[in-house]
């Protein structure tokens, strides 16, 4: 994803290597000497525009019970946009969650309700369509806003260090499973429901433990290594293959869509949508 950026950004740029500088009328040579507002007003310019070129997520709807037809071939360029367009909103996501932005992960859901409907993941829609409804319209507001913001815990009271609820649980379940495994012949349900009940003070413990012999690594957060070789590779061949070449079309491309949602029709989506409220009104 990071390789399709930059190759993205190098070719907006004028750039055909990492290690080039960006032509002189795009991106002055002088702007590192500028004050900071003016190089995040240049910064954010530039940003835009290749978001404008190589990023395609609007909700244009098609006829209804008439999908797009993907019967023509699609170019290199309009699959390298989809996979920028997707993976941006993908990394989005992720970047809301960290951040712990309630607001900003309903208004993704949105689109992800669009996306999953589109391209026929029933459950999901109607994950994200429960969601949405129970947010905006049937719960109290106080339950809405505690769903909002509920979805994330920060179990190390910094910046961005918000992860779901879910990982949370994941790494709970990782320390009691280890728990149980040291009972050895000792193992027994009473022994599991007690190891369950402790797992608060299992990670106190522990935590405390690695501090006091200076063992990093135990918190959750896996170490990664640099890939900084992989992504000059992954940049090398994107830029060998002219992947944002327009006019090359291949077979292989013939049943891409260039933007899923176009793909949905604006009626039935919202035939759908009221269907499904009636159901959960009468179910609720």
């Amino acid at each position: 994803m990071t390789g399709y950026i930059l190759v993205a950004v190098m070719s907006f740029l004028g750039m055909t290597a990492i290690e080039d500088s960006p032509l002189p009328t795009l991106v002055s040579p002088d702007l590192w000497m500028e004050d900071d507002s003016t190089r995040c007003t240049a910064l954010m310019t530039i940003a835009s525009a290749i978001v404008e070129k190589y990023v395609d997520l609007k909700a244009e709807f098609g006829e209804p019970s008439r999908p797009q037809s993907a019967s023509r071939n699609c170019s290199k360029l309009d699959y390298s946009k989809e996979v920028i367009s997707l993976g941006l909103l993908h990394l989005n996501f992720k970047d809301a969650v960290r951040e712990g932005d309630g607001d900003r992960i309903l208004r993704m859901w949105k689109y992800f309700l669009l996306l999953f409907r589109a391209t026929g993941h029933t459950n999901y829609a109607m994950e994200a369509l429960t969601l949405l409804l129970q947010c905006n319209v049937f719960l109290p507001p106080n339950l809405a806003e505690q769903i909002k913001w509920s979805r994330f815990i920060n179990v190390h009271g910094q910046l961005g260090r918000n992860i779901s609820c879910d990982l949370h649980m994941e790494h709970l379940n990782r320390v009691v499973k280890s728990s149980i495994e040291v009972l050895g012949a000792n193992k027994s349900e009473k022994a599991i429901v007690r190891a369950g009940k402790c797992v608060g003070k299992f990670i106190k413990v522990l935590a405390a433990f690695d501090k006091q012999a200076d063992i990093r690594g135990r918190s959750g957060d896996h170490s990664e290594k640099s890939y900084t070789n992989d992504l000059h590779q992954v940049i090398e061949q994107l830029l060998v293959s002219n992947t944002l070449d327009s006019s090359y079309m291949h077979k292989s491309f013939s049943k891409l869509r260039p933007n899923l949602i176009r793909n949905l029709s604006e009626q039935e989506l919202k035939d759908w949508i009221i269907k499904n409220v009636f159901n959960y009104s009468s179910c609720h």
